[in-house]
């Protein structure tokens, strides 16, 4: 997505110095924050990327691994738990400067995407809000429109529930969050586009649809975006008053929100046995804006549960997050409970993200307003939870308890040549209950300085540990510090990512490998204990990439391999669109997706391209069952009836050294061809090849390859996904090989 930061900087050098009274009512009535990259070295990575393609067009170019250090597009959906800096430096800038109006500027589909969706709308945010996203969206498309620019629209894009985005910095506090998709290349260049036929019908959301064909470049993305962006700020220049009191307006609302809608408060206890998460909790809250207290002494309070109501008593020091603060929607927003209806239309994101549920922290909802007028002060700082050696300095060991603190695996590493076991059983010491998995300490066969070290550990991660004069009489197992490999494939690291975060985060060392150093480690239990894969979908270039070594062609779903000199190189490549793919499921009855068997062999690259394609079925909802067996009994006797290859729903096939366009052309597409697994029949494609294989010119069959190219693209009996570059002699005479 490339576009935006070009289009930012002409927008900067526009509103500066542009003398027209349109670009003058901006400028006097509006302060314009610029943030043309977020992702900055994401962005350098693509630039090189895209130059290493112009300087080498016969060379394969690595795909983009890396967008940033941890999740690459997921940067995008980190707005609930502010874990990548970038999400924590924009949250800050927002509560530092208050802007009424944040565009988050994207690119995908054609030609230009104003954000309202599709519904099933947040539950949380004010509905002036939404009737914001609405008239902002409007506005753009009629002015637009007006001046005959093809397919703006809005709606039907996504739904709008799920608070992870990063425009949700303003969603979620009293701010107007919006979006653009536009019509994005991967660098600068321009190229004929063909629109796939769903996105250029007209339908009520997009009664202007995209043109079906069209001469695209950077240039028409900059237009599209920056035109938007110009309209919508020069009507919230010309109506500045009306958005500052609707900002002005949600904002006492949200104050009024305790008791006009409720509830009351929210509260984490200071009796959960968790203190560590608790304060994790407070203090994203707190990153987010939100003021939260601590009770200065015990409270009672009324609570629901279910349809009763009962009296609940709050701990002194309990954390409480008053629902009559500027940023309560927020706050509700993250803590509350989410019931997505199982009616309303697939969901494009997250349905469910209850914080307090994801911590296992306990989070108390009240309803009762009472609370509102019991003593607490205000949090100035983040909590820090403080922890300490209970006990006398003679002891036989220490014990910690098991309260599933994520620290308490910091804690095992870091003291990584400490003897520790986990109790096996439950039990009493000091008149306290211990859990099952509580750490033992024996003094016995530690270091000397062993008290002093844990009593550093404790305090820097939040825990308790107690001395005891007598080791309990339990059943343990010494608890290991496993040496980890966390693997990466070389198609994908945006969900490996997130656990790279939460290591490094926990301080949990680890080696970051490859799978070809899994592939080419002998023994890989010399080395690891655990090996932790995170999943991996892929497109067709990825697995280029990945699985291929770069040693492969992309495929485009037709039999042209680009090698062959009658091959259309021009037609567009297919591109991963999850969302297109969904809608088809959805128009097609499948919304809930459908189980399937993929039948292939066991060999070269194939296992791992089934898994693939498993991975990226199960992204739309379709069940896939893989199952591989050897390659004779796949093919069978490679005819109808007698091979599983000819016979199953669906399968990957190899064709080995017949990678020529006739095979494919004839024995595998034909009506009649002898190997058409997919059962095609097309009297427009047996014509086409019947053309092709007559003519001798090259020309003639390099057009004829372009329709029959088109048609295999629109009808897909086959998913070719790459040309393996090899040789193969078949001769017993071939020498200087």
């Amino acid at each position: 997505e490339t576009g935006s930061p070009e289009m930012l900087v002409e927008l900067a050098y526009r509103l500066a110095v542009e003398e027209t009274p349109f670009i003058q009512e901006i400028r006097k009535n509006l302060i314009v924050l610029i943030t043309p990259v977020v992702e900055v070295d994401g962005r350098d990575r693509q630039v090189d990327l895209y130059n290493y393609r112009k300087a080498n067009p016969n060379k394969p170019a690595p795909n983009l691994i890396y967008w940033g250090k941890y999740v690459a597009h997921d940067n995008n959906r980190d707005m609930m738990s502010l874990s990548l800096a970038l999400s924590r430096h924009m949250m800050r800038t927002f509560l530092e400067w208050h802007p009424q109006v944040l565009h988050d500027l994207h690119e995908s589909v054609p030609f230009l995407y104003t954000s309202t969706g599709t519904g099933p709308y947040n539950a949380w945010v004010d509905p002036i809000l939404i009737n914001e996203w609405h008239l902002l969206a409007y506005h753009e498309i009629e002015e637009m429109t007006k001046r005959g620019v093809p397919g703006v629209w809005t709606h039907g894009f996504y739904d709008g529930w799920a608070p992870n985005y990063m425009f949700y910095v303003a969603n979620g506090h009293n701010a107007i969050g919006r979006f653009y998709e536009t019509f994005g290349g991967r660098g600068a260049d321009t190229s004929e586009r063909t629109v796939p036929a769903a996105q250029t019908t007209r339908t009520w959301y997009r009664p202007n649809p995209p043109l079906p064909r069209v001469r695209w470049s950077l240039r028409n993305n900059i237009n599209l975006q920056q035109s938007a962006l110009l309209f919508a700020m020069n009507f919230v220049a010309r109506n500045k008053e009306r958005f500052l009191h609707n900002f002005y307006l949600k904002s006492k609302r949200s104050v009024l929100k305790a008791t006009t809608e409720g509830p009351a408060a929210w509260v984490i206890p200071a009796d959960d046995p968790r203190p560590v998460e608790c304060a994790e909790l407070v203090n994203l809250l707190r990153l987010q804006g939100v003021e939260v207290h601590t009770a200065d002494r015990e409270i009672e309070v009324t609570v629901r549960e279910g349809r009763e109501e009962k009296k609940v008593t709050i701990p002194a020091g309990s954390y409480i997050i008053r629902m009559d603060q500027p940023y309560s929607r927020m706050a509700d927003m993250l803590l509350d409970t989410q019931y997505y209806n199982p009616n309303d239309p697939r969901p494009y994101d997250d349905t469910g993200w209850s914080l307090g549920a994801l911590k296992n922290v306990r989070t108390v909802r009240v309803t009762d307003p009472a609370i509102l007028k019991a003593p607490m002060t205000l949090l100035t700082s983040d909590v820090k939870v403080r922890g300490r050696i209970v006990g006398s300095a003679a002891t036989a060991g220490y014990l910690i308890q098991h309260n599933t603190d994520n620290t308490l695996a910091t804690f095992r590493f870091r003291l990584k040549d400490v003897r520790m076991l986990a109790a096996e059983e439950p039990f009493e010491a000091l008149g306290r209950s211990f859990n099952a998995g509580s750490f033992i300490i024996p003094a016995e066969g530690n270091p000397p300085d062993l008290r002093a070290r844990l009593e550093q550990a404790a305090a820097d991660l939040g825990l308790t540990v107690y001395a005891v004069e007598e080791l309990p009489r339990v059943p343990t197992h010494p608890i290991a510090v496993p040496r980890i490999a966390l693997v990466h494939t070389w198609t994908n690291t945006q969900n490996e990512g997130w656990f790279r975060l939460a290591f490094d985060r926990l301080q949990i060392p680890y080696d970051y490998i490859s799978v070809h150093v899994l592939r080419d480690t002998p023994n890989l239990r010399d080395k690891y204990d655990v090996i932790i894969l995170g999943p991996t979908p892929g497109s067709a270039q990825a697995i280029v990439n990945g699985l291929l070594l770069g040693k492969a062609d992309i495929g485009n779903d037709h039999p042209f391999a680009p090698v062959y000199p009658s091959a259309d190189t021009t037609v567009p490549q297919r591109k991963r669109d999850l969302e297109q793919a969904r809608r088809l499921m959805q128009e097609a009855g499948y919304g809930d997706g459908f189980p399937i068997k993929l039948v292939s062999w066991r060999g070269i690259e194939i296992p791992d391209l089934a898994a693939i394609i498993q991975q990226s079925a199960q992204e739309i909802g379709i069940k896939m069952e893989v199952e591989l067996t050897d390659a004779g009994t796949y093919y069978g006797k490679a005819v109808f009836g007698e091979s599983p290859w000819l016979d199953s729903v669906l399968g990957i096939t190899d064709y080995g050294h017949r990678g020529s366009p006739d095979t494919y052309l004839r024995a595998a597409l034909r009506s009649d061809g002898v190997w058409n697994a997919a059962h095609f029949k097309n009297a427009d494609y047996d014509r086409l090849v019947d053309e092709y294989a007559a003519s001798t010119d090259l020309q003639k069959q390099r057009e004829i390859a372009r329709q029959i190219e088109e048609l295999l693209l629109e009808e897909t009996p086959l998913l070719i996904t790459f040309f393996n570059r090899y040789l193969t002699a078949v001769r017993s005479g071939t020498t200087a090989v």
